[in-house]
């Protein structure tokens, strides 16, 4: 019985390491896709994208970045909105991400762009 194993082991053996081979290199390689793709979203050659990226994680100072931007880049901004025809807040689809001023009032926003599109009352048609 051992020596029938053996030999079954021993004809099969190839084609099993072939198998672990193949397996072993389809996941280091789809792990190494995964992180290119990563690395191309944070790398965009498209600097609003870039932009966004660089500031994603810290709201506050996307504020204040997002305040320096033209009218034009703010509208165009994936990370930006422009608020009631006259300031660049950090913000989304939604609206900007602060809903207060500094000292806690309510900022009463009657409309706003994001992506060039405008959200809210008296957008024009």
């Amino acid at each position: 019985m051992k020596m029938f194993f053996i030999k079954y082991i021993k004809s099969y053996l190839p084609v099993i390491l072939i198998v672990v081979v193949i397996l072993v290199y389809n996941f280091s390689t789809s792990r190494a896709r995964k992180q290119i793709e990563g690395l191309e979203n944070e790398l965009s050659t498209d600097p609003a994208v870039s932009f966004c990226n660089k500031f994603g994680g810290d709201s506050s100072q996307l504020e204040g970045v997002c305040g320096r931007l033209t009218d034009k880049n703010c509208k165009s901004s994936n990370c930006c909105v422009f608020t009631n025809g006259n300031k660049c807040s950090a913000g989304g689809i939604t609206g900007p991400t602060f809903k207060t001023d500094k000292d806690g009032n309510k900022i009463t926003v009657d409309n706003y762009y994001y992506m060039n599109k405008c959200y809210g009352t008296g957008c024009p048609n």
